[in-house]
Order: structure tokens, then sequence, then C-alpha cells
């Protein structure tokens, strides 16, 4: 294998990576050929993410103060023997380095290394850990152990003295710091003191902190070995400037997605969590294939146990039929794994993606939806994500409409494959440049929905394709308000869930406007009959007062060649917490209007199952993910008579071939169709194109 290779090269084929999350007292019994045999033969793996230094060194540095692992033997260079076996094989090796954080003998040595609080204590974690361990300190990320104290030098050994194919960097927190060279800092770029108060720190510093640390230590390497490129993690919900870093850089990127129940079921993170992740992370590397880091465990308290493994089946393999190279992460080797389901599961869905590699090469995302994801409208880490943007994926999974997530930064740029609608979901600000790029788009025939446009009065170009003249009011006692059908739209006509209802429920603030000239309200709002006290008792007032009005809760219009709708409440939001199929329906609706055109491919399935494709020139590959049922998933049951049709086909022939069935799936129609029934958790199927006969 040769290391300086074309990055695209590498990294844009499906891959099947396995990471060694090391303990130190790993050292004691690795035997590196037996390791990397296990990988490929057993995981099925074609690439290893190994421990190589940072927190600690698993060889012998020759960088002051970077603190070797003690269980090491002295003199031993664990990952050259690591590395010559992976090569002996032809696995790939990604070097992990971590150094957010290092041992006390460090900081007692150099205290202005370290972050501090505001009242100048050092950050010390996990304190009260069990076990005869030394004190970790938390790095300043503007500190010389994140710079040139020990990152910088160390760093420089690594890529001189090992042939790793890329750099993965664990660890990129960048911590609110009071330190004085912090302090100092920030006085030199805003003019002020540095506020002793975390919630008055300027916006954004932190996130320039990381930005500049990152770049720092990637040109570090790349004067060095230009092509070893690096990898960070991003997530729905990064606040931080991934695009612009990535852009600078030309470091990869990889997604993060923990299927979290350690905190309880009503804090699991929702059912598409791991595609919207894959989707994001694709997004920002601007169609270069993403990794995704898939933990087998139900939270990193239970990081040795294995979540249920169907549920582990469906989180993967979401990941997968999003696009994504499935980056499988265990605690220690596989010899030291106390929970075997762990294996299991890994090495049965590494052999499918083995299986499937060849359909998977050369392909590139399909999907019709761009729902925008916003720096700006998205809270940090995503730990509380935001309801507009969950709202339309729930919706959008549900009926299966292939969506990705995409950064409202690049809506300027061309679209990905096949995408005929970009969703607004609860953005907040679109720079100038990006709206004007829209207008364009809807004008040349791009639908545009926008679910609850931002509450300001200022001017934009967007302004002018709007199908909602608002100047400012909001009602906001709409506990038991509605939305009125309106006769003579999609909602009235196409929905057939709503074929015998007037009214459908609605609650939240509502922009009060009203439709522009050439504009139709296909829902309006019905103020609220009752206050929320009153509305159960008693019944001889359940009078609605105000049986309709003229104020537009859904409105749209054509535009050019495209089409603009534009919601005045928070459907998102009503998705998201109530999970009424109603308020579905109704986004499904609207964006299949704004769509004017067919779906790329199209399914009927029942909720819970997930949808991914792919094209090159000469197939199409559909992924069928079968999440039905109760998560944690304990099982997987069948979902029975799931057609999919490929109207991006229509009218060619076709062979269609399934990981299920390989010798062949039946098949007809003018646009190509098939029916299965899904048995097991993943089917892949695959539509190639075929010359005519005759």
């Amino acid at each position: 294998m040769k290391r300086g290779t074309d990055v695209t090269d590498q990294w844009q084929h499906p891959r099947r990576i396995v990471q060694t999350n090391l303990q130190v007292t790993d050292a004691l019994t690795m035997e590196p050929a037996r390791l990397v045999d296990s990988i490929v033969d057993e995981l099925h793996a074609d690439t290893l993410v190994f421990n190589v230094g940072g927190i600690y060194a698993w060889y012998p540095t020759k960088v002051p103060f970077h603190v070797v692992n003690p269980h090491l033997d002295a003199g031993r260079d664990l990952v050259r023997e690591v590395l010559d076996a992976c090569h002996a094989r032809d696995v790939r090796f990604i070097a992990r380095v971590d150094f957010s954080k290092t041992d006390d003998s460090v900081y007692h040595q150099h205290p202005e290394w370290f972050v501090q609080r505001p009242d100048g204590l050092p950050v010390v974690v996990g304190e009260s850990r069990p076990g005869p361990w030394r004190k970790l300190y938390a790095a300043c990320g503007y500190g010389g152990y994140r710079r040139d104290g020990v990152a910088i030098p160390v760093l420089r050994e690594i890529v001189r003295r090992y042939e790793v194919e890329a750099i993965f960097m664990n660890g990129t927190e960048f911590a609110l710091c009071f330190c004085g060279s912090c302090q100092e800092r920030y006085r030199l770029v805003h003019g002020t003191p540095m506020p002793s108060r975390p919630e008055d720190i300027a916006p954004g510093w932190t996130e320039r902190g990381f930005a500049d640390t990152m770049e720092t230590l990637i040109r570090t390497t790349q004067e060095i070995v230009p092509n070893v490129p690096w990898i960070l993690g991003t997530y729905v919900g990064d606040g931080r400037d991934m695009v612009g870093l990535s852009t600078r850089t030309g470091c990869l990127l990889c997604a993060e997605p923990l299927d979290r129940f350690g905190d309880g079921v009503h804090k699991a993170r929702p059912r598409w969590w791991a595609a919207a992740n894959t989707s994001v992370a694709g997004g920002i590397g601007r169609g270069r294939r993403p990794m995704v880091i898939i933990h087998a465990c139900s939270g990193l308290a239970w990081r040795h146990v294995s979540l249920p493994p169907a549920e582990h089946r469906f989180w993967l393999a979401q990941a997968a039929a999003l696009g994504g190279s499935i980056w499988h992460s265990l605690t220690g080797m596989p010899t030291t794994q106390r929970d075997r389901r762990i294996l299991d599961t890994v090495s049965a869905h590494n052999a499918v993606l083995e299986r499937i590699a060849p359909w998977l090469e050369g392909t590139s995302p399909v999907a019709s939806v761009a729902v925008a994801h916003s720096r700006s409208s998205c809270p940090p880490r995503g730990d509380r994500h935001v309801a507009e943007l969950s709202g339309a994926l729930d919706a959008l999974t549900d009926h299966h409409l292939l969506w990705t997530v995409y950064p409202d930064e690049l809506l300027d740029e061309e679209l990905p494959q096949g995408v005929s609608v970009v969703v607004l979901a609860g953005v907040q600000s679109l720079p100038e440049r990006i709206e004007e790029a829209l207008v364009r788009a809807v004008n040349e025939g791009l639908g545009l929905v926008i679910l609850r446009p931002p509450a300001t009065q200022d001017r934009s170009p967007l302004d002018g394709i709007l199908p909602v003249e608002w100047h400012g009011h909001a009602v906001r006692d709409t506990d038991a308000s509605y939305g009125r059908i309106e006769a003579g739209g999609p909602l009235a006509s196409d929905v057939p869930a709503l074929a015998r209802t007037q009214l459908v429920p609605w609650r939240g603030s509502v922009l009060v406007g009203k439709c522009r000239e050439g504009a139709m309200a296909w829902l309006t709002y019905v103020p609220s009959f009752a206050p929320l006290d009153g509305a159960g008792s008693p019944p001889e007032r359940a009078v609605i007062p105000t049986e309709r009005t003229a104020i537009p809760l859904v409105a749209a219009q054509g535009v050019g060649k495209g089409r603009v709708v534009e919601v005045m409440g928070s459907l998102g939001d009503l998705i998201h917490t109530y999970r009424l199929p109603d308020h579905a329906e109704i986004l499904a609706a609207l964006v299949r209007w704004a769509a004017n055109a067919p779906q790329p491919v199209e399914v009927d399935a029942p909720p819970g199952v997930i949808v991914g494709a792919q094209a090159a020139p000469d197939r199409v590959i559909v992924q069928l993910v079968n999440g039905v049922g109760e998560r944690p998933l304990a099982a997987t049951p069948p979902a029975f008579d799931v057609t999919v049709r490929v109207p991006m086909l229509a009218g060619q022939a076709v062979e269609v071939t399934s990981l299920h069935h390989p010798d062949g799936v039946p098949h007809d129609g003018e646009t190509p169709s098939v029916t299965l029934r899904l048995d097991a958790g993943w089917e892949v199927v695959q539509f190639r194109r075929t010359p005519r006969s005759g």
C-alpha cells in the first residue's frame, strides 16, 4: 500500500473500518499479527483505527511531556508492529491522536498549558474514577500542550516515523478557558477584557479557537506529508464552521451518532439520527463519502456491553443506506470483548458491506429533498435538536421521501443528485448570496418549502417570492386552535387521510399575515375556542366562536418555473412534539406539490422503514432499513408488501437483484417496480440498466 496516493481514490470507496479504543493494559497482551488477522478474517474490515499518541504514546516517543503508556514495555514500538502487520494484510492504518487532556505530571510542570475556570482552578477530568489512576487535566486549546509544546512536535514525529494513511483527531472540543494567555488573546481580538461569566463571552469565541487550532495542527503535517488526510468529526447541530474548515484544509468528515439509551428511552435519539448525521457529514464534505462512527453500546457509561443486536443492526444499516463508510468503535481489542454479541453484529454487517461493495462503487447519494441545516439555528452539540428540523425529518422519513440534510452555506452551489425541493426548517438567517441563489433556482424550477420563517421584518431577496405578506404581528394564545383545510389545494384533494376532515389540530405562535396577489391559502387559522384549562369542561361551551379567518397557516404560489410554500406556524414542532399523523401528511403533501415532478425513487412501506438511494450511470441502488417497532428494537418484525418504484429509470430496460434475492427479483411496468417482503433488517436492491432486446 502506497502512502500519498490521491485522497479521493483512497476514501471515496466504501470502507469497513474498525477502531480499537485501547485500554492501557491492552499493551500487555497485544499480539499485532493476531489483532490484524482478526480484524480482516473475523470482522471483514479493511481499515484499522489505532491509538498512537496524545494522552498516551503507544511508541517510544522522544517528545518531552508526551506521556508513554506505563504498561508498554520499555523501548517497544507497538505502533510500528501494528502498522507493519496492517500493511502486510493490505489494511489501511488510521492514526488516532487526542491532545484534549493529559497526566497530572505534565500539569505540575506546565500549569499554564491547561484550562482554567473563572475561579482560577484547573479542570480535572474524571477525578473520582476508581482505581490506581493519576489525575487527568483538560488542556487549553491555545496552550502549549495542544500546540508548540507537545501536539505539534508529536504530530511531526508521527508522520515522519510512520506510513499512516490518515490521522483522526479525537477530543477536538475547545473548552472555554480563563487562563492568562486566553485572557490576553481575548483582549487583543475584541479590544475588551475577557468577561468572567461564560454567558457574557462574545459569540463564536470557542468556535474560532477550534478552527485556528485545527488549521495549525493540520498544516503541521501537510508541510511534511501533503497527501495524508485528517479526519474530523461533525454532527447535526454543530455550531462550528466545518464547511470553511473542510474547504481550507481538505480534511475528511466523520459523524458519531451515538444510539443513546443510557439516559432513558425518553431521551433517546430520533429514529433517523444516524442517517441525518451521515448526511450532514457528506454534505459538508461536498459529496465526499463520510465515515460514520457507530458505537455498539447504549451509552458510554455501558460501553462494554452491546445494544440489543436488532437495534445495533438498525443503526449501522441506516448509516450505510445514506452513503457512509461504517466505522465500528470497540472498547479494547476483539480478544478482550466481554460481550461477544458486538463482534457477531460487526462481522455480519461487514460481510454484507463486502458483498455489496461492487454495487456501491462509483455511486453517489440520490435525494429529492434537501433539508437545510443551519449553524445559526442549531444549539451547540445538537443535544436539543431544533424542533422544526426534527419534525421535517420525522415526516419525510415516515413518508419515504428521499432526503439529505444539507448545509445552508452551500445552497448556492450545485445541489445533490435528484434534489427538486429545498426545505428551510427553522432556519433563522441566510446570507444574501444564498437567498439570491435560491430566488434564481426557484425561477428555474426548484421547489422551496419554508417552515417557520424568521420572526424578523428585515427586507431580503426572498421577500419577492414569498406567498405571505407579514408585518410583524404574532398570535401566541393558540392552545386550542385549529387549521382549516381550504378547497382548491392539494391538502383538500390529494391527501386521502385528510379527505374526511375540515380541521387539523394546531398550536404554537402564528405569524399573522395575508396572502399576496396570486398566492393561495391552503390551510387557514381557526382561533382557540377556549383557554387550555377550559377546553375540557364544560362541553356545553365547546363552541368554536370563530369558524373561519383569512389568516394563512399554509400558503403557496408559483414563481417562474418553480413553486414556493410558506408555513406561518410551527408545523415541524407540531410533528416532532405530538406525532399526530395529520401534521406529517400535510408536510409530505407540501413537499410533493413543490417538487412538481416525480420523485427519483418512490417507496410504499410502513412508517419506521428508512430509505436511502445511490446512483451511478448504469444502476440505481435502493436501501431499505427496517426499523419498525418500539425502540430500542429487540427484534425485527417483517414488513409486508414494500413497493419500490424507480421513476428515474422510467422507460429503460433493467434487471433487478437484491441482497436477499441475488438470482433476481420479478419486476414490471414502464417504471421499474418491485414488491418485497422485508424479513430482515436491511435489504439492498440493485436496478441495473440492460440493453433492450430486439
